[in-house]
């Protein structure tokens, strides 16, 4: 489904350049769920925003089904994030001022849904995550679990094919983390998504099935993981 062929990326400053990484491939095959672990710093967001078509790479291809998408227009680019990739992050990112139904109706809004069918839409998401009752309230009003599974629905609402999740659970306890992880993977498990999880957590890494190191702009397969699309 998508590839990174020999990827470099480098940001200049002031005491010269950056590198974060070098000549870095990568595939992920639809449905499969991989973790990429290292320490912070080591470029795993970066990464993340690359494959999303947010951050273009210094050199080297970014392919979705064979198509680089560093090849598209900006606009194209945005349609692409909207309509077929579901971004979870640390911080949850959401709005303070609208409710969590508004909040995961957004996206669909933003892609030119009508209102009452966002908003049912992102009912029904709710609903599946646990939040029957948490539908008006406002990310002040709910626990940080409560949030993440907001922003879980948020990242499902358009119907994705990519699902990319920078840290989500650094900013909970371990047995929020694991039941929020084991949540994800559940509400999931039936949809074919394709998932690329960033952590620096071996206890969330050991949760899924195959795990890769990004360390020193490379990436590396970690005991016990599987090799398979590392490139």
């Amino acid at each position: 489904m998508i590839r990174l062929e020999a990827v470099t990326k480098v940001y200049p400053s002031p005491q010269g350049e950056v590198r974060v990484f070098e000549d870095l491939s990568l595939s992920l095959e639809r449905g499969s769920q991989t973790v990429i672990m290292g320490a912070s710093g080591t470029g795993k967001t970066t990464l993340l925003h690359i494959l999303a078509g947010i951050d273009r790479p210094t050199s080297g291809r970014v392919l979705v089904f064979d198509e680089e998408i560093y090849g598209w227009s900006v606009e194209r680019r945005a349609e692409f994030r909207n309509r077929k990739v579901g971004m979870i992050f640390q911080f949850f990112h959401l709005l303070k001022e609208f409710t969590a139904q508004e909040n995961v109706a957004l996206p669909l809004l933003i892609g030119g849904a009508n209102k009452r069918q966002a908003l049912a839409r992102a009912e029904e998401l709710l609903v599946r995550c646990g939040l029957k009752d948490r539908l008006s309230h406002r990310p002040s009003q709910l626990s940080g679990g409560e949030q993440q599974r907001v922003a879980i629905a948020r990242a499902l609402s358009a119907s994705p094919e990519l699902l990319l999740l920078d840290e989500p659970t650094g900013n909970l306890d371990w047995k929020t983390a694991r039941q929020t992880v084991e949540f994800i993977k559940e509400t999931i498990a039936d949809l074919a998504l394709t998932i690329l999880l960033v952590t620096h957590s071996q206890e969330v890494a050991s949760l899924f099935p195959r795990t890769l190191l990004l360390r020193n702009g490379a990436l590396e397969a970690l005991p016990g993981g599987g090799q398979e699309g590392q490139g």
